[in-house]
């Protein structure tokens, strides 16, 4: 190697060593905004996929719901049903005593 390049080398070393930290600095400086960007954007894109599952599990949670309050609303309109058959049996005063003496089938048994 010829010693009149030794300066050159010399330099050439030093810039790269201030200038490479430089050059990553402003590069993170002038990168930050694009990837906080992107960044909220990728959120932003999982929370809409995250919130129509959302939606799903919700609608599907309501019709469950709706689907028990209807059998607790049918349970218990049979209860008010028995209830209030129970009260004319006791009191005596059925609205028609031969529909409770008849058989199920309409038939007579015969004796």
């Amino acid at each position: 190697m010829d010693p009149s390049f030794a300066p050159v080398f010399g330099l050439a070393i030093v810039a790269f060593v201030v200038s490479i930290p430089l050059v990553g600095i402003s590069l993170r400086i002038a990168a930050k905004p694009v990837v906080e960007a992107l960044a909220r954007y990728r959120e932003a894109q999982n929370a809409g996929k995250a919130s129509d599952e959302l939606l799903m599990l919700q609608d599907r949670r309501i019709g469950l719901l709706e689907a028990e309050l209807q059998h607790v609303h049918t349970a218990l309109r049979q209860l008010t049903e028995a209830e209030e058959f129970r009260r004319q049996l006791e009191s005596g005063t059925a609205r028609d005593p031969q529909r409770l003496s008849a058989p199920i089938g309409g038939s007579t048994i015969p004796s």
